[in-house]
This record gives structure tokens, C-alpha cells and sequence, in this order.
């Protein structure tokens, strides 16, 4: 049991995949590390001036992607000794 504030690992994965090594097989969670991605891309862009906002907000419109900055979890993502930790 963790202690009072102590911080916990929460595994979320969004499938599992089995595999063949020599005579080993494996199963594996598929982590979901797009979300990783999607908050670091926000996070780079609101810290963009103004105008540079302006401008990828543009680019990702007429690429049909402006709903990523809008996009929002319900939870945040670290890094922790290599792995990715649900806040």
C-alpha cells in the first residue's frame, strides 16, 4: 500500500499484443503515447507568441488537424525513470 501523498504508477493501455521471441512468448500493454505527444505539442504552442499561434493555428486548419490544440485529457503525463506516469 503507498503511503499517504506518495505518487503511483497508473498503467492505461489501450490494447494488448502477443509475440513470438525463440521459444518465448510474449504479451505486451500497447501504452497510449500519442497522448504524450498530444500534451507536449500543447504545451510547445501555448507558449508560442501571438502571431506564431496564428500561424500553426492556420497550418493545422487547412490540414483539417486545429482540434489537436483543443483537445484535452483528463489527466496529465510525466516522465518518470523512462516511463510515461498518469498525473
Amino acid at each position: 500500500r503507498a503511503a499517504a501523498g506518495a505518487q503511483r504508477e497508473h498503467i492505461s493501455c489501450i490494447a494488448v499484443t502477443c509475440f513470438q521471441i525463440g521459444r518465448w512468448g510474449c504479451r505486451a500493454l500497447a501504452q497510449p503515447h500519442r497522448f504524450y505527444l498530444l500534451q507536449r505539442v500543447q504545451d510547445v504552442f501555448v507558449k508560442l507568441s501571438d502571431e506564431k499561434q496564428t500561424e500553426i493555428g492556420t497550418l493545422l486548419e487547412a490540414c483539417g488537424m486545429k482540434s489537436l490544440l483543443g483537445a484535452v485529457l483528463s489527466r496529465g503525463i510525466a516522465r518518470s525513470e523512462n516511463l510515461e506516469v498518469w498525473k
